[in-house]
């Protein structure tokens, strides 16, 4: 019996790592479902923010990467003829797109499907966290535009949409109105190596390694780490940042907070970390650290938390009532306080007293959907759009 093909859009992917929870995501999906689905993935040939071609891979062929077919699209001019060509030319019984608001790889080859450039197939759209208010807002009026002309064109009409928990759901009906039709489907989290495992740095009172895992961005809320960080904290605290900038005055801005910081408190920039690198990058640090604006997942803090790294995180993501569990901190983002006052926590506890919050942080993330429970809502989320009756009408 032939597998539903399932072409899949998307600005990054494998061997790129720069763009973070997305790749992730996508090339977990695929390994797990390779065998019910027959996954083609059309993507740029370079990585976040990399103006040169990914060594050793071929633009604008279709290649094979870890058993995937994979087309590369290079850029410069006639990027989106070529880009339009590949879409073109893969008979697809399904699209799949991971953005809402890529020009190139959603808004794109969704007006190659209203003008008929493209077979009108059934439609998933992931939006990945790009409907949560505080992703929402950066460059809001240039979003809003964007809805709504695609309103205009009915582009996302027909759509089904994937929301990884529930406040995602309720983050894509605010944003695209109450008729769309929402399926619930988590991400897949990377599977740890057991064979690499680092033990973990021990805890002295009075000492605190800090880690940012994550783009160097606003909606990450770098800058509000680093200001939050600019207190009078008993003991010394320092404080890395693994990830690349988002944008050039946003990393200008974070670089002078950085240097604004009080002696016994010290912050660095790692720049981005391959995924390979991660386990070992996480045994070094004591807790995570994300006052993040906004998150669907959360890719490093499920990693922090399996690794045994309890996650200071802001109230905006999936992980909640991390405290119950000696896991972490979940807080509001206006409550500067709330944040400095658990720094100041982790800082005084001993080897003997983290080690039950390192310990709680695994248990948290071992409580968790398992994987085969999200494997199945993803194999439930593409059978869905395959057999609605959308579908059905498109296919008659």
């Amino acid at each position: 019996m032939k597998r539903p093909t399932i072409l899949t859009c998307c600005d990054y992917y494998l061997p790129g790592y720069k763009a973070g929870g997305p790749i992730v995501t996508l090339s977990n999906l695929t390994a797990s479902l390779s065998a019910e689905f027959d996954f083609k993935i059309i993507t740029r040939d370079r990585d976040l923010k990399e103006r040169t071609p990914y060594t050793g891979i071929s633009s604008d062929v279709w290649t094979t990467r870890e058993g995937v077919d994979v087309f590369y699209v290079s850029g410069g001019n006639g990027a989106s003829r070529r880009l339009a060509r590949a879409i073109r030319d893969v008979d697809h019984d399904l699209l799949y797109l991971n953005s809402l608001f890529s020009p190139r790889f959603s808004a794109f080859p969704l007006l190659l499907r209203r003008l008929g450039w493209i077979p009108k197939r059934p439609v998933v759209v992931a939006p990945r966290g790009e409907c949560a208010a505080g992703a929402f807002a950066l460059k809001s009026t240039r979003k809003r535009g964007y809805l709504a002309a695609s309103q205009l064109l009915s582009l996302h009409q027909d759509v089904l949409w994937q929301a990884v928990c529930p406040h995602e759901r309720d983050d894509i009906v605010r944003q695209m109105g109450p008729q769309a039709q929402v399926a619930m489907a988590a991400n897949l989290a990377r599977v740890a190596d057991r064979s690499t495992t680092v033990a973990p740095c021990r805890k002295q009172a009075g000492q605190l390694k800090l880690l940012c895992l994550g783009r160097v961005s606003a909606v990450k809320n770098t800058a509000g780490a680093l200001r939050m960080l600019n207190h009078a904290f008993r003991g010394a605290v320092q404080f890395d940042i693994a990830g690349p900038p988002d944008d050039d005055a946003y990393w200008q801005a974070c670089h002078a907070l950085a240097r604004q910081l009080p002696d016994n408190v010290s912050a660095r920039f790692l720049g981005p970390v391959p995924a390979s690198d991660i386990p070992a990058l996480l045994a070094g640090y004591h807790v995570l650290f994300s006052p993040t604006t906004g998150e669907n997942f959360g890719h490093a803090i499920v990693e922090g938390l399996a690794a045994g790294c309890p996650a200071l995180i802001s109230d905006r993501t999936p992980w909640r009532n991390l405290a119950a569990g000696q896991a972490g901190w979940d807080l509001p983002l206006d409550e500067c306080g709330q944040f400095q006052s658990a720094i100041q926590e982790a800082l005084e506890m001993d080897q003997e007293h983290f080690a039950a919050w390192r310990a709680g942080a695994r248990a948290f993330a071992r409580s968790h959907a398992s994987r085969e429970q999200v494997i199945e809502q993803n194999r439930q989320l593409f059978h869905r759009a395959l057999e609605s009756p959308t579908t059905r009408r498109l296919a008659a």
